[in-house]
């Protein structure tokens, strides 16, 4: 017995004999360890992976992952000897189990996807159970799981992998994909332990994963004149049906604002959705409804995204260049004071609050129904808050409907707020106290200013006017904003400096309302155009504007 670096080998340590490698994961590894002749590099190929590759001693139950002593030079676990395999990345997960709230603990769905992963050797699929569970003993389906439930949607077909304590798991053989998001239910974790003691863990609990990012060689495409797997294809709505949903992964390596991500395609979705925030709106060029603050998408986390183009589009997540720079990782509050039970999915609710109830750190406001708790909100220093409210697999009889506001730093009792007005979709009118409950909405418009029943701040335009684009300067996507007060047909074309016409934004129909529309920089044949001075012109059947804008690079 001898001691090689990394690991305790028993046993012939040349490629071509047979012996037995052990560390503290895996009891023994027997065979051939597979190690090029020449480099002694240990052999990572599509037929061949070398047992070497990510499995160096770790003393005891240390985490090795971000441990500069416990991982190699590319940052992932160790490798045995003291060649190590080719370049390749780690991806950790921490699942929560729950949401802590005054009064107990809240189970939590995790919306994530996997940015590494091996698609190089074909002999090691990247189904859901080596990666939740045989991979650096993550150990997650065990009996009594610490997931209760996955999720995923593929071309808008959900399906789920679920336990049963008779027969077990179902669809864990699926194969993940980067491109795909995931929606995990986490619950407690039961086990016995040596002393034959019952255990029950409550999280969080870590998904390490280990391969090559989304695009790179190694998690490239699937054979010979396929599409690159970091090509995300979105297919129209099937017939009599207004959108079709994509659960989409994030695999770029730093967090992006969700707009300027998705430019090449918003133009054609109807909600951007995460676990936490949304973007909703009635339909294509309609204005959006946007979420309070200024989310980003996290890389390892999914997006739920409504497609409504009348035909196959194909996109590919566009980098972040505008300032402010984002964060190394973006936190949305969360409510704690309110408990309610999450579902996998949930309606967005943007309520419109009084100044006095405006400001960072002041409170939460949180949706009640016959005076049970369905979704709430932080306030973030806006007039707007987002309720996530989980209602959409619940139906209500005779249902009463309050809000109710609670002041951080304060012991004074929820204020209950019953008075408020609700956008129609229709009519585009706000109306005291109707929420349609039981006829599910994609997302309501709610008014605790019982002014706005009045007033012409939330009500629809009574002047046709462009009212500029934002930001101005820009790189590489821009938001321009209309009124159209009459219903009219509605042009808006993109000018350079010489006058040519570089691209038609808007050419179609709209009735009276407030819209917005994206420019992502590109012409009308796709093509990135260069920067400079740019104008807008918006023309309806009475009214044409011109305003000037400058691209940046």
């Amino acid at each position: 017995m001898i001691i090689a670096k990394n690991n305790l080998f028993t046993g012939a340590l040349h490629s071509n004999q047979q012996g037995t490698i052990q560390n503290n994961f895996r009891t023994t590894i027997d065979g051939d360890p597979l190690i090029d002749s020449i480099t002694l590099r240990p052999r990572w190929e599509q037929n061949v992976k070398s047992p070497l590759i990510d499995a160096g001693f770790i003393p005891g139950r240390i985490s090795w992952f971000n441990n500069q002593e416990l991982t190699d030079a590319d940052g992932t676990r160790l490798d045995i000897g003291a060649i190590t395999a080719i370049d390749h990345r780690s991806f950790k997960h921490t699942l929560t189990r729950y949401n802590p709230i005054p009064n107990g603990i809240r189970p939590t769905y995790n919306w994530v996807s996997f940015p590494n992963l091996d698609k190089l050797y074909e002999g090691q699929q990247t189904t859901i159970r080596h990666l939740l569970h045989e991979y650096n003993n993550n150990n997650l389906l065990i009996e009594n799981p610490a997931i209760t439930n996955i999720e995923w949607n593929i071309e808008g077909d959900i399906e789920k992998l679920t336990y049963d304590s008779i027969d077990g798991w179902n669809n864990d053989d699926h194969i993940i994909e980067s491109k795909y998001g995931y929606k995990m239910l986490v619950a407690h974790q039961t086990y016995t332990n040596p002393d034959g003691i019952s255990i029950t863990t409550m999280g969080p609990y870590d998904i390490i994963t280990s391969g090559f990012l989304c695009g790179h060689s190694g998690n490239h495409n699937s054979g010979p004149n396929l599409p690159n797997r970091k090509t995300i294809t979105l297919y129209p709505p099937e017939a009599g049906k207004d959108y079709r949903e994509h659960w989409v992964g994030f695999f770029m390596t730093k967090p992006i604002r969700p707009l300027v991500a998705l430019r090449d395609i918003t133009s054609w979705l109807v909600e951007i959705k995460s676990r936490n925030w949304a973007y909703s709106r009635d339909a294509i060029g309609a204005a959006w409804n946007i979420p309070d603050g200024d989310p980003f998408i996290n890389p390892g986390e999914m997006v739920s995204i409504r497609y409504a183009g009348d035909r196959i589009r194909t996109f590919e997540w566009q980098p972040d260049d505008i300032e402010p720079p984002p964060p190394e990782f973006y936190i949305h509050p969360e409510a704690i004071f309110f408990d309610y039970e999450e579902q996998s999915d949930y309606i967005p609710m943007y309520v419109h609050i009084p100044e006095e109830m405006a400001g960072v750190g002041t409170g939460e406001i949180g949706l009640l129904i016959n005076d049970e708790v369905y979704g709430a909100g932080v306030i973030q220093d806006e007039p707007w808050v987002q309720i996530n409210a989980y209602i959409l697999d619940l139906e209500f009889d005779d249902p009463e409907i309050e809000f109710q506001y609670v002041q951080y730093g304060t012991r004074s009792a929820p204020r209950k707020i019953d008075s408020f007005s609700v956008l129609d979709h229709v009519s585009k009118e706000f109306k005291k106290k109707e929420i349609e409950l039981n006829n599910k909405q994609s997302f309501y418009v709610v008014s605790f200013n019982m002014n706005d029943l009045d007033s012409n701040e939330l009500e629809l335009p009574t002047i046709t006017a462009l009212s500029g684009n934002y930001p101005n300067p820009f790189n590489p996507v821009t938001t321009i904003s209309y009124d159209i007060a009459i219903e009219s047909d509605v042009v808006i074309n993109i000018f350079n400096i010489r006058g040519q016409r570089v691209k038609t934004l808007v050419d179609e129909y709209h009735t009276t309302g407030k819209y917005n529309i994206d420019w992502n920089g590109t012409d009308d044949n796709g093509r990135n155009v260069s920067s400079g001075v740019y104008f807008y012109q918006m023309k309806t059947e009475s009214y044409t504007s011109t305003k000037r804008m400058v691209m940046l690079k």
